[in-house]
Order: C-alpha cells, then structure tokens, then sequence
C-alpha cells in the first residue's frame, strides 16, 4: 500500500498522536519497524515504503526501568514505554508525550509461547499478540472473539530484527482503538528479550 499524502498525516497521527481520535483515521495497511546496524543501544527505524517516520530507542541509562522512547520525523519525543517497577512478569505502560496512558503491554506467564494482552487505558483487554513455534511471527487477535487483526512478523535468518506489521482486518483494529505504538513496544523489547537470552546462555 502506497502512503499517498492524504494517508500520511492521519497515520502520523495515530502513530505519534496529534489528539485525534483513533476511530476517526486510517492506519496503513503495512509498515516496517526495522532494527539499525549501529547504535548505542536498541534502536528501530518506523518506516513506510516511501519514508521514514519515526524512530524507536531504548533508554542507554535506565536504572530501574526498562525505557523505551518513540520520536517523530522532526525528531520530537512524542511517547514513553517503561516497564512497571516490582510487577511480575513484564508490564509496559504506554504515554504519549504529555504523560497520558495510552493502553498497556502486559506479558501472560502461563503461556508455552510468548503471549503478551494488549490493554486499553482503562485496563481493558483489547487483543492478544502471541509468538509462533519458530520465534518469526505474533498473530494479534481480538482478545474476545479471538479473530486475527494484525500480524508482526520477521525474518528467521537475521542479523537484525526487521519487523514488518500487516493490518490483516482493517475494520476490527479501528474497532477496538489499539494505538501502533503498542505493537512497536512488543516488537523493541522482543528484539532485547533474544539478545539477553542470547547472553545468558
């Protein structure tokens, strides 16, 4: 799918907020999240076919927290994950650039596979994003219905995790109002979570 002007401006929107409500615009049907070559730490390039609209860090002294920040094209912070302090398993809390919880990230502890619930800001469970055997997919589904939406898929030889996010039901991910940067967090700190393992062993 081409991002012609008139898409570009709304999909910022709902990718770095601009106070628009998220039923009201149009996500494009595919864009990429990809991992760069050299940085500090992790780092993630939003992308779309045509351009580049943001990027993805993951705080380099974080004492505490495991931090994630998401910058817009013009290089402006626009929204913070953090890990919640003492929560078991792992949580992140999503805020834009004001402070304003956007939904939640929570991982389920009872799962073969990695599965993480995908919360609205009032503590909803709006999608379940769960990890196939070979470690290269997340299938996001309606937390209810258990109807696929989205896919975040990479590949299985990598030297980089470039991850490629395909809206599969356009009309049910408007439906529920999953902000992106929800799935970006899932896709950074799956990325830290390999290479920590990696480390470990």
């Amino acid at each position: 799918m081409i991002l012609t002007p008139s898409r570009f401006i709304p999909f910022l929107c709902i990718l770095f907020g601009c106070g628009v409500h998220a039923a009201n615009i149009e996500v494009p049907e595919q864009f990429f999240v990809n991992q760069r070559y050299l940085s500090w730490t992790t780092s993630f390039d939003i992308e779309t076919p045509d351009s580049t609209i943001g990027t993805v860090h993951r705080r380099l002294l974080s004492l505490l927290h495991t931090q994630y920040d998401f910058y817009d094209f013009e290089e402006q912070l626009q929204a913070t994950a953090q890990t919640r302090f003492w929560a078991l398993g792992v949580i992140f809390d999503v805020t834009d650039g004001e402070g304003k919880l956007l939904g939640c990230v929570r991982q389920q502890l009872l799962s073969f596979f990695p599965t993480f619930e995908i919360l609205s800001p009032s503590g909803q469970i709006l999608a379940v994003a769960e990890m196939n055997f070979w470690g290269t997919t997340y299938l996001v589904k309606d937390a209810s219905a258990l109807q696929k939406m989205a896919t975040l898929s990479r590949s299985f030889f990598r030297l980089r995790d470039n991850w490629s996010v395909t809206i599969d039901d356009p009309e049910l991910f408007k439906k529920m109002q999953i902000d992106p940067r929800l799935f970006i967090t899932l896709m950074a700190f799956q990325t830290d979570f390999d290479h920590w393992r990696r480390h470990s062993q």
